[in-house]
């Protein structure tokens, strides 16, 4: 796409794992369990081509046309690409404020939505695959300038998600991370429930004695029927 036309890409937290895994044979997620069977399918499919382009990109970048005002586009936050812009939020205000861009463009939370819009505007433009808060939608935004300020348009499409998750079964990531695959299909269907979200309880009910890409899978399963229980779709 880089080859053909003007494109932007900016380097998420996924491709930090993926990049560090080939600096570090044994990285701490290697030899994780279904926590981590997802990042190690996808590692594994990798060229080192695609790991060289990961490298180029950078967690941030400040864009400008014709004169428009410049936008500042990143993944997480400017300076961390695991952080989180978040409304209402006073370290948010503080990142943001660092920023000489008016205009920010970030995701991370899979959250469509107006974070700031005063001082500066902050916008998170939301997730193509698997968006929260969208019922089987697709969301991406639509950036309009007038040569200087900029409007947005967020946008939501219909998503096929029979497809994708009879896609997830035929690949065989379903085997490799099936609690992974699971909390994916209840967001592809609900909108609802974050991986994160359910990461977070299993945790606690772990007792927050292991890192993250350990977690046993009695766990998972546990708090996977929690959260199926609260939503009136428990497990058989």
């Amino acid at each position: 796409m880089r080859e053909k036309n003007q494109c932007f890409f900016i380097r998420g937290n996924k491709e930090d794992y993926w990049i560090n895994r080939r600096k570090d044979i044994n990285c701490d997620w290697k030899n994780g369990n279904h926590s981590v069977g997802a990042m190690i399918c996808c590692y594994e499919n990798l060229t080192a081509k695609d790991i060289d382009f990961f490298e180029t990109l950078p967690i941030c970048e400040s864009i400008q046309f014709d004169g428009a005002a410049p936008i500042l586009l990143c993944h997480g936050t400017p300076v961390n690409n695991r952080g989180k812009l978040l409304p209402d939020d006073e370290k948010t205000r503080e990142v943001v404020k660092e920023c000489a861009e008016r205009y920010i463009v970030c995701g991370h939370t899979h959250t469509q939505q107006i974070i700031l819009n005063d001082e500066k505007t902050v916008l998170n433009a939301g997730a193509v695959g698997v968006p929260l808060h969208s019922k089987m939608k697709t969301q991406y935004m639509i950036l309009n300038s007038d040569g200087q300020e900029w409007e947005y348009r967020f946008i939501s499409l219909d998503y096929d998600v029979e497809r994708v998750i009879k896609e997830i079964h035929e690949s065989g990531l379903w085997d490799i991370a099936p609690y992974w695959c699971r909390i994916t299909e209840h967001l592809l269907y609900t909108g609802e429930i974050s991986h994160g979200t359910v990461l977070n309880e299993a945790m606690r009910l772990n007792g927050y004695k292991d890192n993250w890409y350990n977690i046993e899978e009695k766990y998972w399963d546990e708090a996977l029927r929690i959260f199926e229980k609260k939503n009136g779709n428990e497990s058989e």
